[in-house]
């Protein structure tokens, strides 16, 4: 399965910029071809995360540290030139437990998105709902970004969205 993985604040997809769009700015692309992507996540229990992205989206561990004392746990995961960083630590908090306000008005990164060619996207959904993922919603198409998406919640409560390009 061939992906890469992009920030997304909202709907800003910064991976997209590599297909050429007449309705897009032509602006110089300071990034060149990026051949991968870092995420670092800070989890409430970081071996339940660090195994639902390998059993749900096929990560691989290649590192696992813990801090000093025992203040911190890291899992470092991979997949096709894709590093994520699980991070457990201690005094680490859920916003809800300090406020009522609603999660998806916080600032900040709001979720991570994976670009899936061809026929992978398909099969990723179907192996998701196979496997009872949490959906937000159902398969949509994006007609302004030329783009089918779906979005996922992992066991700690972190958006993944999922795209494939609609061919013309």
């Amino acid at each position: 399965m061939k992906m890469v993985l992009t920030t997304l604040p909202f709907i800003l997809c910064l991976g997209l910029a590599s297909s050429r769009r007449p309705d897009v700015e032509d602006r110089p692309a300071l990034l060149g071809k990026p051949n991968g992507s870092f995420y670092a996540l800070l989890v409430p229990q970081a071996n339940e995360a660090a195994e639902w992205y390998r059993d749900y989206l096929g990560f691989s561990v290649i590192r696992s540290t813990e801090g000093p004392g025992g203040t911190s746990r890291t899992i470092m995961l991979a997949q096709q030139g894709v590093l994520l960083e699980i991070i457990e630590a201690r005094g680490s908090f859920n916003l809800q437990s300090v406020t009522n306000k609603k999660t998806n008005l916080l600032q900040g990164i709001r979720k991570v998105g994976i670009v899936i060619e061809g026929e992978d996207f398909d099969r990723l959904h179907s192996a998701l709902v196979r496997k009872k993922a949490t959906f937000i919603g159902d398969v949509f198409t994006d007609h302004g970004l030329k783009m089918r998406s779906f979005i996922v919640r992992d066991t700690s409560g972190n958006l993944v969205q999922f795209f494939s390009r609609v061919k013309s």
